[in-house]
């Protein structure tokens, strides 16, 4: 914890265009206590500072991914609700078979090119008129 914290201090004095680091500018670097909220005054390298950038923006961009991944996934999910309500309508209305009402939005779909999601959110909306 306390060398990640300084590494992160190091980067946040660089990123914010510090000239210069709050650090003696010797061989093993020593970050003031106050600098980073950390209890010990530990050495770390200059050497390790870019690596340990680098690593926390891979980590970033992981986590952006993984979010974009998630929001896709919800997204798909709710299509797929909104899909199933409609089936259930027109399954409802004109007495059809589960695969029917599917393959009657998936044309339509096709024909007005349109998403299905789109569809169902139409025969929803027209259902609740």
């Amino acid at each position: 914890r306390g060398t990640a914290c300084r590494l992160f201090a190091c980067a946040q004095q660089l990123l914010e265009g510090a000239r210069h680091l709050e650090c003696e500018p010797i061989g093993q670097q020593h970050l003031p206590a106050a600098c980073c909220r950390c209890d010990a005054d530990v050495p770390f390298k200059e050497l390790d500072l870019m690596p340990a950038i680098e690593i926390a923006i891979a980590r970033f961009e992981e986590f952006e991914e993984l979010d974009r991944e998630v929001n896709d996934l919800e997204n798909k999910l709710d299509a797929r609700k909104t899909v199933d309500r409609a089936k259930g309508i027109l399954m409802d209305q004109y007495g059809l078979k589960e695969q029917d009402a599917f393959r009657r939005i998936q044309v339509q779909s096709m024909n007005t090119r349109k998403t299905m999601r789109e569809i169902a959110d139409a025969i929803i909306l027209a259902n609740s008129v």
